[in-house]
C-alpha cells in the first residue's frame, strides 16, 4: 500500500504541504487489515493529527481553498531509481518533484491536485518523519497501551514470516543479540525485555532454543489472508510495540520491515538484515548488518560514559551467556537439516541453501557509529488514562525546605544513601523518625509565587519528566509546600498531573524527621546558566497529551472549530502593554470573531479552557507563555517582541506542538517616552503602539501572516 502511494507523503514533505486526507488511498488488499488509515490520523470520521502534516477536505473547503491541477515528475537516472520489476521501476524517494511548484506566497490555500500513475516508492528518507510523527499522535489520542514494564532497553525482533515462512531465519537475530550485549555489557535481564514479533509459531521446535532467554516474550500471531480487517488488531499491536522500542532489529522478508521501522520512537535504532530494495537508506537511525546478522563494524551504540573497553562475544553478562546457549541448540538443531529441500521451511530458503554461520568476525570501529540516546527514546509508551472531571489541588499547608536541578539524567540526580537511610529534617533518632519505604524519593519545593513562566521550564518540567521516567519503579515525592490559601498556576499543575499519574506524595512538615531507605533525589531549579529547553525533545508532545487529559479531561488536541481570535492586551500588567488592541483587529478575516482580553484568568484551569479555544492567540511575550501547552495543535500565536526577540515560547519548545507561531519584532514604543531600562531583561518592557511607533505592528503582523502555512487562512484579504 505505501510503495503505491507514498509519493503523495514524499511530495507534501518535500514542499512544505500537508497531506489531504483520502481515505480510498490507505487499502490494504487482501492482507486481512483492511483500511489502516485510521492508524495515521486518515478515516472517513475525519483527521486526527498536526494540521501542518495532514489536512481535511471539508476544513479546505469551509477555508475557500483553490483546486490547481498539477504534473507528477520522476527522475529515473542511477541514484534515484533502485531497480525495474516486471517493467516497473521502483523509485527511491528522492525521485519525485511537481510542477508547478507550490507558492508559500499565496494568501488563500490551495489543494493541488495530481493525477495517480503507476508509481512505486520503495524507500522511506523523505517520509519517515511524516510517519512518525502521525502515528505517534494517533497512538496518543487513541491511548493505545504498551506494556514494557520498567525496561530501560526494549528490544524488539520483527519476523515478517505469514506467506514467507522460510523468510527471516532466526539464527540472524541470534547473531545480532550476540553482537548488541558484546557492544553494551551493561544490558541486563534486570533492565531490559526482548519481543519476537511476527506471524509464527512460537511452540514448533525451531523457536525451542528462545526458552533460556528469561526476559524473551512473544508477540506471535496466526496468518490471515483475505479481505476484511480481522488481522487489524494483532496489526496494531505489533506496530505499536514496534514504534515504543528502542532498539528494533529487522531481517528481510519483504518491504513491510522497513516501513514498520518508520514508525520507531525518536532516538531508538534499526539493525537490519537482507533489507529489500534499500528500503531504509537515509534513515539515520537505521544501520545495516551482514547478511547472517552480524555487525559490520565495532559498534558501540551507547554514549562514551556507558562503553566498556572489552568486546568479547560471548559477553560475561547472564543475558549474553543465555543468548549463547541458544546459539548452540540452534546449532544443534539445524545440524541435520536438508537446506536445499523442495518445500519451505521456517526459516531457511530452498533458493539459497543457506546454513547457519555464527562464526566471529574481526571488526574495526564503525566510520559513523549507531548512537542510542536513551533520554530520547524512553518517552513513556502508555498514554494518561482521561480523567472524568477536573481534580482540585490539595491545600494542605505543610512547609519544606528549598531543593533544586533536575535536568534530564537516566542516573539519579543525587544519590546520598548508600547502605544506611538519609534522613532530612530535625535531629531525632532512627525510631521516631517516618521511614519512606520507596526506591527512589525526591525532595521537591513549591513556592506557589512569582512567574509561571520560569516555575514550569526550571522546576515542574524537569520534575515531571523525572517522575515518568521512574513511574514503573517506586518512586514517591517529599514535596515542601510554601503556599497560602490562593491558588497558584504551578501549584494546581502539579497536583492535576500527580492525582492522574499517580504520583506518591507525602507533605513534608518541618516538625518530622523523614528518612529514605532508597535513593534520596533532590529536586533543583534549572539555575539562570542553563538551557530552559523543554528535554528531551521527544517527550513534549507526549507531555503536552498527559497535560491536557489531566487539566482539561480530554485528549484530542486539535480544535474542532476555526472562528475565534483572542487578542491578549495585557492592559492589567505592568509592562508591554498594547495600546488600543481595537486597532489590531481589521488583520483579521471578517468571518472570524475577535475577542480583546484585558488579562487571564485566575486559575490554571480558567486558563486552560481560554487559551485551548481559540484559533488564533496574538499577545506580547511574557509569563503567560506556559499557556501555549493548551493551544490547540493547529493553532496559530502570534508573539509581539520589542526591539529584540525573547521568545520562550519558541526558543524552549512548546512553540512545536502548536500548528505555527510568528514571532514579530520591532521597535513599537512611543517615541515620546523615554525607553524603560529593566536589569537582566533581554527584549523591552515598553508599551507597544499598533502605529505610530519606529515600526508599524499592523504592517509587520500582517506581512508575517501573509508569508505563513498556518495563520494565514485568517488574514483578511
Amino acid at each position: 500500500m505505501f510503495r503505491r502511494m507514498e509519493w503523495l507523503l514524499v511530495l507534501s514533505q518535500k514542499y512544505g504541504c500537508a497531506y489531504v486526507c483520502n481515505p480510498k488511498d490507505w487499502e490494504t488488499g487482501g492482507h486481512s487489515t483492511g483500511n489502516v488509515g485510521m492508524l495515521f490520523g486518515c478515516s472517513r470520521d475525519g483527521i486526527v493529527g498536526n494540521s501542518t502534516l495532514i489536512a481535511s477536505t471539508s476544513v479546505l473547503k469551509s477555508q475557500g481553498a483553490t483546486v490547481e491541477t498539477a504534473s507528477l515528475h520522476f527522475d529515473k537516472s542511477g541514484p534515484h531509481l533502485v531497480r525495474i520489476k516486471s517493467g516497473q521501476p521502483m523509485f527511491r524517494g528522492s525521485a519525485y518533484s511537481m510542477s508547478p511548484k507550490p507558492d508559500p506566497r499565496r494568501k488563500r490555500p490551495a489543494v493541488y491536485k495530481l493525477s495517480c500513475p503507476q508509481v512505486q516508492t520503495v524507500t522511506h528518507q523523505m517520509s519517515y518523519r511524516w510517519l512518525q510523527a502521525q502515528y505517534s499522535a494517533v497512538r496518543l489520542q487513541d491511548g493505545r497501551k504498551t506494556d514494557w514494564g520498567s525496561a530501560t532497553y526494549r528490544i524488539a525482533l520483527q519476523l515478517r514470516r505469514g506467506d514467507r515462512p522460510e523468510a527471516c531465519p532466526l539464527f540472524l537475530y541470534l547473531n545480532a543479540l550476540r553482537y548488541v550485549f558484546a557492544a553494551m555489557p551493561q544490558i541486563s535481564l534486570q533492565n531490559s525485555k526482548i519481543l519476537l514479533i511476527g506471524e509464527v509459531n512460537p511452540k514448533s521446535n525451531e523457536f525451542e532454543c528462545l526458552s533460556g532467554i528469561q526476559n524473551l516474550q512473544f508477540l506471535a500471531s496466526r496468518r490471515l489472508v483475505g479481505r476484511g480487517s480481522s488481522g487489524l488488531k494483532a496489526l496494531k499491536r505489533d506496530l505499536d510495540y514496534i514504534a515504543t522500542s528502542n532498539i528494533l532489529i529487522l531481517g528481510g522478508g519483504g518491504s513491510f520491515p522497513s516501513f514498520a521501522a518508520t514508525l520507531q520512537a525518536p532516538g531508538g535504532v534499526t539493525l537490519h538484515s537482507r533489507t529489500k530494495d534499500a528500503g531504509l537508506d537515509g534513515l539515520p537511525y537505521a544501520f545495516e548488518l551482514d547478511k547472517v546478522g552480524r555487525f559490520t563494524c565495532k559498534q558501540r551504540l551507547s554514549t562514551k560514559a556507558e562503553q566498556k573497553e572489552d568486546y568479547k562475544i560471548p559477553g560475561d553478562s547472564l543475558l549474553s551467556q543465555q543468548v549463547e546457549k541458544a546459539v548452540q541448540i540452534y546449532s544443534k538443531w539445524s545440524s541435520g537439516r536438508p537446506f536445499c529441500q523442495s518445500t519451505k521451511s521456517p526459516g531457511f530458503s530452498r533458493k539459497k541453501c543457506e546454513a547457519p554461520d555464527f562464526s566471529i568476525l574481526k571488526l574495526e570501529p564503525c566510520k559513523e557509529p549507531a548512537k542510542l540516546n536513551l533520554a530520547l527514546s524512553l518517552a513513556p509508551a502508555e498514554p494518561v488514562p482521561i480523567p472524568t472531571a477536573q481534580p482540585e489541588a490539595d491545600n494542605s499547608n505543610s512547609v519544606p525546605q528549598r531543593t533544586q536541578d533536575a535536568v534530564p539524567s537516566l542516573q539519579p540526580l543525587d544519590n546520598k544513601c548508600g547502605k544506611r537511610p538519609m534522613c532530612c529534617g530535625p535531629a531525632r533518632s532512627f525510631a521516631e523518625s517516618t521511614v519512606l519505604q520507596h526506591n527512589h524519593v525526591a525532595f521537591y519545593f513549591v513556592r506557589c509565587a512569582g512567574n509561571i513562566n520560569h516555575d514550569f521550564h526550571q522546576n515542574f518540567w524537569p520534575l515531571f519528566w523525572w517522575m515518568t521516567r521512574l513511574r514503573n519503579d517506586d518512586a514517591a515525592l517529599l514535596v515542601e509546600r510554601n503556599c497560602d490559601s490562593k491558588r497558584h498556576w504551578g501549584d494546581d499543575l502539579l497536583w492535576s498531573v500527580a492525582r492522574t499519574q499517580g504520583w506518591r506524595i507525602y507533605n513534608y512538615s518541618k516538625g518530622v524527621r523523614y528518612c529514605a531507605r532508597g535513593q534520596l533525589h533532590i529536586m533543583r531549579s534549572v539555575g539562570p546558566c542553563c538551557d530552559y529547553s523543554l528535554k528531551p525533545k521527544s517527550f513534549v508532545h507526549y507531555g503536552k497529551g498527559v497535560i491536557w487529559a489531566a487539566v482539561l479531561g480530554r485528549s484530542r488536541l486539535a480544535l474542532d472549530e476555526h472562528t475565534k481570535v483572542l487578542i491578549y492586551s495585557r492592559a492589567n500588567a505592568n509592562y508591554r502593554r498594547i495600546i488600543e488592541p481595537k486597532r489590531l483587529e481589521p488583520v483579521f478575516h471578517p468571518r472570524l470573531n475577535v475577542t480583546v482580553a484585558d488579562d487571564v484568568p485566575p486559575t490554571l484551569l480558567e486558563q486552560a479552557r481560554f487559551f485551548s479555544s481559540f484559533a488564533v492567540v496574538l499577545a506580547p511575550n511574557g509569563g503567560w507563555a506556559p499557556n501555549v501547552l493548551f493551544m490547540a495543535s493547529d493553532a496559530c500565536l502570534i508573539e509581539l517582541h520589542l526591539y529584540r526577540r525573547d521568545s520562550w515560547a519558541k526558543d524552549y519548545g512548546l512553540g512545536g506542538e502548536i500548528g505555527e507561531i510568528l514571532l514579530i519584532t520591532g521597535d513599537y514604543h512611543d517615541p515620546k517616552k523615554p525607553i524603560l531600562h529593566r536589569r537582566g531583561r533581554v527584549g523591552g518592557d515598553d508599551d507597544i503602539l499598533v502605529t505610530g511607533g519606529k515600526d508599524n505592528l499592523l504592517n509587520d503582523v500582517r506581512r508575517s501572516m501573509a508569508k505563513s502555512h498556518v495563520c494565514k487562512q485568517y488574514l483578511a484579504t
